[in-house]
């Protein structure tokens, strides 16, 4: 869910940034742009793809990072290019943006 409240469906796979665009291996990937005032989100920042058990996000070597944030708040950083699942509920900052997972 994205910061407005819009959900986006994870069908595949979904790239996120200021201006994303398409590359191996996500030449089909959705493209989700985001309208980030801070600038700091990367243009092409992170993939999202569906998962068996929900999604995973991998860090397509932003500026910025991507990190998890907990219940507790704490937010921990994930490591460029490599896939990580994500639970229902749980808060990814794309930089400072902000994104919800959400179930189905």
């Amino acid at each position: 869910m994205l910061p407005t409240g819009a959900r986006v469906p994870v069908n595949g796979a979904l790239l996120v940034g200021r201006n994303p665009v398409r590359f191996d291996p996500w030449n089909d990937a959705e493209l989700l742009p985001v309208d980030d005032p801070a600038r700091s989100v990367s243009k092409t920042h992170a993939v999202i793809e569906a998962a068996d058990d929900g999604v995973r996000i991998t860090d397509l070597h932003s500026t910025n990072g991507v990190s998890v944030v907990d219940s507790s708040g704490a937010a921990t950083a994930l490591t460029a290019g490599a896939p990580s699942p994500v639970a229902a509920g749980v808060t990814v900052l794309l930089g400072s943006f902000r994104l919800q997972v959400a179930q189905g």
